[in-house]
């Protein structure tokens, strides 16, 4: 096999305090990392204990640590002149393996600091006598269009007068999909992660939600409609058995459709309710029911029947998975470092050609859910894509 570029890829892991400054910077071995569209990524790895980082110095005590200590994975193309960052997060699980010699752990990207609850001043306030203002037990938005209140939760997640006991994240909207407007609250004891809530509140578009991703730099990447939307949009790369990328397909399933009358369940319900249906579907797969519960907030019928317009036209389309297997470095010419990045969120042409005939040939344009990069023992890369198909508004 021809090799795509002269260009070598190689990844490096650095060892960072709160504040960013590098600790140690390593080649990590048996590495694996991922990332998910709407979800926090994850790396894991190890470290031989008679390992030298790259400026040649052993591992001291207890250099790094879970929750202690943050990690950035980075990429090089010219032997560790220059990078560019993959993934950044927080230190997980250390687990020290004596017979192998080796440290190894995992860590979750930036994203997983939302996954706790809405830090309110009334949790740190103990004393009977210490004055309570509103803002100590409620948040509420009245008539506030969904970027507003996303930004305001993310916000608050930040402690700007303990910046090193904080993670401030900066989330960046994209799209046309944020003017909707809707009233929203919770309070003081409400176990609702503030990560849970973003994707409530995003979720309320029709006809197709919004997507989201962090970068390394902690910018939160918000994108509503969905960055990849239309079946026409052109792809980043094409995958074929006949080309050098293909490695296998284990499998395709095609799930029909979740339901082609969707009901939408408020709280209150059946007021405020609402159906999303599409008659050629119902007449090509029949009328199925389905009841889409929409959350404790929905107050309103504005809300209920964005969100159910949302939930119904995914439940209506056929449930199509794909997982492939690549070799990253052959995915887009001139550019093989494209797919140890995080390319989810974007379109992706696949032709199965003859493996799947008589019965079927998949010829279709899908975006990427979720992409896992894993090294062999002599470090050779493969990339795990799983994969949707895109569809047109006006498609079966």
């Amino acid at each position: 096999m021809p090799s795509p570029d002269t260009t070598r890829v190689e990844l490096f892991l650095d060892h960072l305090t709160h504040s960013g400054s590098i600790i140690s910077t390593y080649r990590p071995l048996d590495l694996d990392y991922g990332f998910t569209l709407s979800e926090a990524g994850d790396m894991s790895c190890a470290l031989a204990l008679s390992q030298t980082n790259i400026l040649g110095y052993p591992i001291t005590q207890d250099e790094f640590a879970p929750k202690r200590t943050d990690y950035m994975l980075k990429l090089s193309i010219d032997g560790g002149g220059t990078f560019t960052n993959l993934q950044g997060g927080f230190c997980g699980p250390v687990t020290l393996k004596a017979n192998e010699g080796l440290a190894s752990f995992a860590g979750q990207d930036w994203l997983i600091w939302l996954d706790q609850v809405y830090p309110f001043g009334g949790y740190a306030k103990q004393n009977p006598n210490d004055w309570i203002i509103p803002d100590d037990v409620v948040i509420y938005w009245v008539n506030a269009d969904q970027e507003t209140i996303i930004a305001d939760i993310i916000a608050g997640s930040y402690d700007a007068l303990n910046p090193d006991e904080s993670l401030e994240i900066n989330p960046v909207f994209s799209g046309t999909g944020w003017g909707n407007v809707l009233n929203y609250y919770f309070e003081l004891g409400d176990t609702t992660t503030m990560l849970d809530h973003v994707k409530e509140i995003g979720h309320q578009n029709d006809p197709y939600g919004f997507d989201f991703y962090m970068q390394p730099n902690k910018t939160l990447q918000l994108f509503s409609p969905r960055r990849v939307i239309d079946a026409t949009i052109t792809p980043i790369a094409t995958v074929n058995p006949d080309g050098d990328a293909w490695i296998d397909l284990p499998g395709w399933t095609n799930n029909g459709p979740i339901a082609t009358f969707t009901v939408g369940v408020p709280p209150m319900f059946p007021a405020f309710k609402d159906t999303s249906t599409h008659q050629p579907s119902r007449a090509a797969y029949r009328k199925w029911i389905n009841l889409a519960p929409l959350g404790d907030t929905v107050r309103s019928q504005a809300t209920s029947n964005r969100l159910t317009g949302s939930i119904g036209t995914i439940q209506r389309f056929p449930q199509k998975q794909i997982s492939i297997v690549v070799r990253p470095e052959y995915m887009v010419p001139n550019d093989p470092a494209a797919f140890f990045k995080n390319q989810c969120g974007r379109s992706i042409a696949v032709d199965s050609q003859d493996k799947f005939l008589p019965y079927h040939r998949i010829n279709a344009n899908y975006w990427i859910t979720s992409q896992r990069l894993s090294f062999d023992k002599k470090g050779n890369p493969t990339c795990t894509l799983t994969l949707d198909q895109i569809y047109s508004l006006s498609g079966l």
